[in-house]
């Protein structure tokens, strides 16, 4: 039984989860599926298959959340021949992708990403000043950005002058620049 040979006696598959360690594993994946499916130990299940064959394929687990990354790590920590796959968060994953390839995007150089204090206390308040906006405004205006990055479908929120929001993006790309941060 596979859930036995993986050292995972208590798991047996359903259909879903079977075509899944079925999949062709020179192809990427993702499983999209509600709480309590199964992923976790469906995903274990694949891991140690997938680390069984010789030679072992490089792997990278991402999720989108802090907690679900946390929570994938305690499951897949259970399991020896899967302990050594470290989830991690896309977010996590990407700023690690341009920290090992310095010069790959328009970022400020060395990157570096404010923390809560220093974001709170001198990014926006001097932003905003720059800006000429207060700093609940300018948090609309980071929100719209970060909205806009997200769908990759610039959308303007018709609450935001035309004119406000050119001196918002010309002072956070000359403020990213002077302070070496990315947003």
């Amino acid at each position: 039984m596979l859930g036995e040979t993986l050292g995972m006696a208590d798991f047996v598959p359903t259909l879903e989860q079977q075509s899944i360690l079925d999949h062709d594993a020179d192809r990427h994946a993702r499983v999209l599926a509600g709480p309590g499916t199964g992923k976790s130990a469906t995903l274990v299940a694949l891991i140690n298959q997938l680390l069984a064959n010789k030679p072992a394929p490089r792997i990278k687990l991402l999720t989108f959340t802090r907690a679900a990354t946390g929570e994938l790590a305690k499951k897949v920590s259970e399991h020896p021949a899967a302990a050594a796959e470290r989830p991690s968060t896309i977010h996590s994953f990407a700023i690690s992708v341009l920290l090992r390839n310095p010069g790959t995007g328009d970022f400020p150089q060395p990157l570096r990403i404010a923390d809560d204090w220093e974001d709170n206390e001198v990014v926006r308040p001097t932003l905003a000043r720059r800006a000429g906006v207060r700093v609940t405004r300018l948090n609309n205006l980071i929100r719209e950005m970060a909205a806009n990055w997200e769908s990759l479908r610039p959308e303007e929120d018709p609450r935001v002058d035309a004119e406000e929001r050119a001196r918002f993006v010309g002072a956070w790309n000359e403020h990213r620049q002077i302070y070496g941060y990315t947003l």
